[in-house]
């Protein structure tokens, strides 16, 4: 069953074995887009493998792709990795379309939000982070990324965000080191 194969997963990604977790959470992205969570914790899992920055890394997805260009998994796993190799053309490339297919699946819309702003496209990044707020999401990352996004025009804002992103990540899997961080 899928949340025997989500809990599964998430003992893979406890143990930091996040190939196999990533896998368990593809299988169930295949079969239950909707599946609550699945997605966030699949470009968890993929963009904390250790060879993400290798030139390779990317292949076997990009030929899924480039068989299936409405591959949605695919694509996902592509935009994300392009995020954290700092290619932000490349997230918009492959996520921003998602944006309408999976429209609830929160990281499509920060990862879009996070690149428009690094390439400075602000309005763009407020606009798609703000798309968030009318699906009542409860996604610690949101308040990271504003707080990202407001340091320079309100620094204190800035700092709420932070206090509430740690608020919220004290207590999920694997999050001491980003908590600790911030």
């Amino acid at each position: 069953s899928l949340p025997l194969l989500n809990l599964k997963a998430g003992a893979h990604h406890a143990g930091w074995q996040n190939r196999e977790a990533a896998a368990a959470w593809e299988r169930i992205a295949r079969e239950d887009l909707t599946f609550p969570g699945v997605m966030g914790m699949l470009a968890t899992a993929w963009t904390q493998l250790p060879e993400l920055h290798d030139a390779d890394f990317l292949k076997p997805m990009l030929a899924k792709i480039a068989a299936d260009p409405n591959d949605v998994i695919s694509r996902y796993i592509v935009g994300t990795s392009h995020y954290y190799r700092g290619d932000y053309e490349g997230v918009i490339r492959y996520l921003d379309p998602l944006r309408a297919v999976v429209p609830r699946e929160p990281r499509v819309h920060l990862y879009t939000a996070m690149a428009h702003f690094h390439l400075g496209h602000k309005k763009i990044a407020e606009e798609r982070l703000a798309s968030l707020e009318k699906f009542g999401h409860s996604d610690p990352d949101y308040y990271y990324c504003r707080s990202v996004m407001r340091r320079q025009t309100d620094f204190e804002g800035s700092l709420r965000d932070l206090e509430t992103f740690v608020r919220l990540s004290e207590h999920r899997q694997n999050s001491a080191a980003k908590v600790f961080k911030m």
